[in-house]
This record gives structure tokens, C-alpha cells and sequence, in this order.
């Protein structure tokens, strides 16, 4: 009964904890959504409350809210559309595509899609890189032109312009090279072992004499409190004697008698200068117990010194390093070929070649070496790395060619004092090649969009590209 009890409590503070914790979610999700909506970011606010609302479904408040930044939205969306309608009809069909591809993807603009597909057809032609592959073609790796260059492959092409090529790549040449050298390398190894003084040993040897040295110091120091302790203890016994004559002297005359008071004052002058001399015995006894106090511990340290010396021995043995030289045999193979490159009709050729380099060795039984025989890769291998390499010669010659296509875009945009006409070579730019874009370049065009249509929806230019 205790047990289900205490579990019905649990669940009930459980409870109170997730509704205070729910209802600070929604009260700052409705804080921030009341934010975005002064500022004018319809969609950030539309986000805010919808979650909101997720959080209270039957919040009054939340609903009304939602429905005013929709609404709000909603019309800043028809006029990005509006927008889009009259880039097409301009001509401007980036800009168009990035219209209509922001309200392709919202829940308000889905029916939208087709014109966003339809712009991207159109401008297919002018940003894709087209290349022509002879039928022979072996060195390109067609999957990994169109992946990872985002390079077109075709039959033909369609007269001549920057963002086309006709490619050929032969092997017109190859060789197969084995050269041998030979080298000294040099180890260190134990050759022996010597008797040396023990580190250790002199270590606690200097150790004992620093010691020693403290410990006569501090005897030479206590030797002159100890005389004045003594001295002073001698001026303390004289005085008290003096003390009980005058004590006595006292108990024998009158108190009104002008002697006594002679006596008195006699008296206070001694006992004064016992108290003194008690003070200064004083403060020599604690100078004293505090230098003893070093003495003993010093010569316990020195004790212990002197008996871990008794147990070790004043030298070692120590190993004994020397060079030890040995023969090395390499063995260079060289897979070379002739790679002619035919670009547009224009011929180049550019050497290629793989290395590949093998160790041996006699087994060296004095620094515990194995013999290590010599690894010679096949022709076939040595070939297969080769034609690997010129693979990767070829993709990185048609690497240039799209980044030339794509710096020439963006060249085009710099030389554009129209703004319109800067952001259609931006689009083209952003759709060509690997459809990786330049920072600086995402920023012009998102400071363009805001500059026309303000902040009443985000625009993610990569995502809306290619959306």
C-alpha cells in the first residue's frame, strides 16, 4: 500500500514538472514569435507559433496569433510570386527559378512546382558543362564526371560556346622502369657495459655534507644562547638573594620610617630587573627549543642519509651505446605513360607516372634486425597504378575546364552593372559544376532578395537551387 503510495506521488510530481516545463516552452516560443513579427520575419513567427500551438492546442491566444502571421506571410508570399510571374515574363529566368522555388516550398505554394521545373529546364542548357567522350574512352570514369565534377556527358554538341567541350584522352606511350640503389643506415645498439660511479650514491653523498653543514651551523648557533641562558640565570640568583636581604630589612622597621621607603623603592628596582632578566631568560629558551627542534630533525635526516649510504653501492654498471652501420638495397619502379590530351581539337601531351619503392636487407643479428627480402610489385600492378594516376589526371583536366566555365560566370556577373542581369550569371554559377558556391556570392544574393522583398521569408539560395 506505502509502495503504491509513493509511486502515485512520483507520477504526480512528474507531472507538475512537465506542465511548468511546458508551460515555459510555450511562453518563450510565443515571446519569440511576438519578436519575429515586430521585426517583420513572417515565416520565423509563423514556425514559432505553430510550435506553440503544438505545445497548447487549446491556447486561445496561440491560435490567433498563428493565424495573424500566416496571414501576414501569406501576403508576402503573393508577393514573391507576383515577383516571379513578371522575372519570367522579363526574361530573367533565374531569378525566376529562385521565386518560384520559394513558394514551391512552403505549404502555401506547392501548385508552384511546375514553373520552378520549367525554369530550371530552361536554364539547363546555359549551366550545365557539357563534354563529348570518344567511344574509346577508358581513362575518364563517366559516373564520376557527372558526381563529383557535375559534368554532363553527351553524343554531340550543339555548336560551340564556354560550358561545352569535346574530350579525348590517349595513352599514347607507356614504360615500365626498375632502378636499384643501395644505402648505409646507421642504428644505435648496446654494445657493452661499463663500471661508472653510482649517480645515486654521489647524489646522497652531497646530500650527507649539506647535512653535516646545517647541523654544525645550528650547533653554533644554540653553543652562545646557551652561555647567555646561563649567564643571565647566575644575574637572576644574585639578584634574588639581594631581594630576600631587603625583604628581611623591611620586616624590621617602621613603615612611616623614612629607611623603609628607601627600602621600597630598593626593592622595586630589583624585582624590575628580575622580571627583565626572566624575559630575556624567556625569549633565549624558545630561541633555544626552536634550534633544537632543527638539530633533532637534522639529525634524524642525517641518520637516514647515513643509513641508506650503508646499503648502496658506490658504482653501476652502465650500457654502453655505439653506431652500428648495414647495407640497404632499394628498388625504384617507375610505371610512366604519355597521356595526350585532345581538348576541342587542341592537343597536348603530359607525363604520368607512379613510384613505388621497395627496402631489403640482410638479417643484422647484433641489433636484433630481420632480414627484410625485397617486395617487387607486377608489371600488371604497376600498371593498374598507373592507370589510376592518369584517370586522375584526366578528371583534374576537366576540372578546370568547369571551374574556367564557372569563373567566367562570375566574371560575367562582376562586369554587370544591371543587378537583374549580376544575379542570372549568380544562378547559373550556383547551378553549374559541383553546385558548391562561394560565400561572398550567397551573400550579394541574399542581400539582393532582402533589399526587394525584405524579411518576410527566408531564402536559402543552395537549397532553393536545387530544390
Amino acid at each position: 500500500m506505502k509502495t503504491t503510495s509513493n509511486q502515485t506521488f512520483g507520477l504526480l510530481i512528474f507531472l507538475w514538472v512537465t506542465l511548468i516545463l511546458s508551460g515555459c516552452a510555450h511562453q518563450n516560443l510565443m515571446e519569440d514569435g511576438e519578436k519575429f513579427l515586430q521585426q517583420g520575419r513572417y515565416e520565423l513567427a509563423v514556425q514559432k507559433y505553430q510550435r506553440a500551438v503544438a505545445l497548447s492546442p487549446q491556447d486561445e491566444e496561440s491560435q490567433r496569433m498563428l493565424k495573424q502571421a500566416q496571414k501576414l506571410y501569406q501576403g508576402w508570399l503573393q508577393t514573391v510570386i507576383q515577383a516571379a510571374r513578371k522575372a519570367e515574363q522579363s526574361g530573367l529566368q533565374g531569378k525566376a527559378l529562385v521565386l518560384y522555388a520559394k513558394a514551391a516550398s512552403t505549404d502555401y505554394g506547392r501548385e508552384y512546382l511546375s514553373q520552378y521545373q520549367s525554369m530550371q529546364q530552361n536554364l539547363w542548357s546555359k549551366s550545365q558543362f557539357f563534354v563529348v567522350l570518344t567511344p574509346k574512352q577508358q581513362l575518364v570514369d563517366i559516373q564520376q564526371l557527372e558526381d563529383v565534377l557535375g559534368v554532363k556527358t553527351v553524343k554531340a554538341l550543339t555548336g560551340q560556346s564556354l560550358n561545352q567541350a569535346t574530350l579525348d584522352f590517349n595513352l599514347v606511350k607507356q614504360g615500365l622502369d626498375i632502378d636499384g640503389s643501395r644505402e648505409t643506415r646507421t642504428t644505435r645498439y648496446i654494445s657493452g657495459q661499463e663500471k661508472v660511479d653510482n649517480p645515486k650514491f654521489l647524489d646522497l653523498q652531497t646530500k650527507i655534507e649539506k647535512t653535516r653543514g646545517r647541523l654544525a651551523k645550528y650547533e653554533s648557533d644554540i653553543a652562545p644562547i646557551r652561555a647567555k641562558i646561563s649567564q643571565k640565570d647566575q644575574a637572576s640568583q644574585l639578584l634574588n638573594k639581594d631581594l630576600q636581604i631587603i625583604e628581611l630589612r623591611l620586616q624590621h622597621e617602621a613603615e612611616n620610617s623614612n629607611y623603609y621607603q628607601q627600602l621600597q623603592q630598593k626593592r622595586q628596582a630589583v624585582v624590575s630587573k628580575i622580571t627583565k632578566i626572566q624575559n630575556e631568560i624567556k625569549r633565549l629558551q624558545n630561541q633555544k627549543i626552536r634550534i633544537e627542534g632543527y638539530l633533532d630533525s637534522t639529525q634524524t635526516q642525517l641518520n637516514n642519509f647515513l643509513n641508506a649510504l650503508s646499503y648502496m653501492k658506490p658504482t653501476v654498471l652502465q650500457d654502453v651505446y655505439s653506431d652500428y652501420a648495414y647495407p640497404v638495397k632499394l628498388t625504384t619502379q617507375t610505371a610512366w605513360g604519355l597521356l595526350q590530351i585532345n581538348i576541342n581539337h587542341k592537343k597536348s601531351q603530359i607525363e604520368v607516372n607512379v613510384k613505388d619503392t621497395t627496402e631489403s636487407y640482410s638479417a643484422q643479428p647484433i641489433i636484433g634486425l630481420e632480414a627484410k627480402p625485397s617486395v617487387i610489385k607486377s608489371k600488371a600492378h604497376m600498371e593498374q597504378m598507373l592507370q589510376q594516376e592518369l584517370s586522375q589526371e584526366a578528371l583534374k583536366q576537366v576540372q578546370r575546364l568547369v571551374s574556367g566555365f564557372r569563373s567566367n560566370l562570375l566574371r560575367e556577373a562582376k562586369n554587370q552593372s544591371n543587378v537583374n542581369k549580376k544575379f542570372e550569371n549568380w544562378v547559373l554559377y550556383g547551378l553549374s559544376g559541383d553546385k558548391k558556391m562561394n560565400p561572398a556570392i550567397l551573400e550579394n544574393m541574399l542581400s539582393q532578395l532582402r533589399l526587394e522583398f525584405g524579411q518576410g521569408g527566408e531564402f536559402d539560395i543552395l537549397r532553393l537551387l536545387n530544390f
